[in-house]
């Protein structure tokens, strides 16, 4: 792997922002901005037109929003579980990981869904 100098890397950026405003008449404003955003999507060279990505851009707080939601609602999954299971005094290996496991699919499948709703 080539190491690249700071000095470098904020060259392209540089040169990458004055492209953005060039190419698109609009004064470069933030990296967040959905133009430029969009307008860096269009212009990417390494993505094949027919397996174009879709992206979503959101805020950092609606995104960290969606991860706590999603964190908060498979722990009290994972807590209903333990609690249906009041009897056990202990659990398996496989039976943890189990749990664990479907915690953390359910949730991956909040976030997502919460994720894809905010527009």
């Amino acid at each position: 792997m080539i190491k690249v100098e700071a000095k470098c890397i904020q060259k392209q950026i540089n040169k990458l922002c004055e492209n953005y405003s060039k190419h698109t008449g609009t004064e470069f404003t933030n990296y967040y901005d959905p133009d430029f955003l969009t307008w860096l999507e269009k212009i990417n060279p390494t993505e094949l037109s027919k397996n174009k990505k879709v992206y979503t851009y959101i805020e950092t707080s609606k995104f960290a929003q969606a991860i706590m939601d999603a964190y908060m609602a498979s722990m009290n999954d994972v807590s209903k579980k333990l609690n249906d299971q009041v009897s056990k005094n202990s659990y398996t290996k496989e039976e943890v990981i189990e749990i664990v496991f479907e915690a953390f699919n359910a949730a991956k499948m909040i976030g997502e869904g919460q994720i894809k709703s905010i527009k």
